[in-house]
């Protein structure tokens, strides 16, 4: 049995095979019909849990970081910096969020609600989630520091709200004048690998 017909024997209500034009994918009205209505249920079980059926929100208080706004949050820092270790990672994302390091905490809604009590998770904790999901991606060069770099391509940001942003492109202007020094002395594997083109 071929994988369009174990989907259309499939019992799921989520299970459905649409024809396209990948050149204008959403041409298709079933499609367009299909997605719509998957984001109104979503959005409708996510206000039946206590959520607003909305996109999550940046980070504004270092005291009480969401987990899933951070996740996005350091996956945007890690997209313009990348690769870098952990340590510098939740630098630049203290400096980017203009957050100080004191009184860090990380916590989850899902988790704080499961165990009936308010509970933080640690910062090495959420790096090890990412990994785990391939979120990002943990390479150990020959210079022996470990290093992280992006695991998913993102097509917009979280964080930065445009790519055109000019502030955004001179502190990737300077990042990449600073790995370029770095290359020039020997160290390898200094650049994303979108950079390198």
């Amino acid at each position: 049995m071929g994988p369009v017909r174990a989907v259309e024997e499939h019992e799921s209500e989520l299970c459905e095979v649409f024809y396209v034009d990948f050149n204008c994918v959403l041409d298709c009205p079933e499609l367009v019909s299909f997605v719509d209505t998957l984001h109104y249920r979503i959005n409708s079980a996510d206000r039946k849990r206590g959520g607003n059926g909305k996109r999550k929100r940046l980070n504004e208080h270092v005291d009480k970081l969401s987990v899933g706004s951070l996740v996005h949050e350091l996956i945007d820092v890690l997209s313009v910096l990348e690769p870098m270790t952990r340590e510098d990672l939740l630098e630049a994302y203290l400096k980017v969020m203009e957050f100080k390091a004191d009184g860090l905490r990380i916590y989850s809604e899902t988790i704080s609600k499961d165990l009936n009590k308010d509970s933080s998770i640690s910062y090495d904790q959420v790096i090890e989630f990412m990994k785990a999901n391939r979120l990002i991606i943990e390479d150990n060069p020959p210079s022996g520091h470990r290093v992280l770099r992006s695991g998913v391509h993102q097509r917009g940001s979280f964080l930065f709200r445009m790519e055109n942003n000019k502030d955004l492109q001179k502190v990737r202007a300077r990042v990449l004048l600073r790995k370029r020094e770095r290359a020039a002395y020997g160290v390898k594997r200094v650049y994303r690998p979108a950079d390198e083109r």
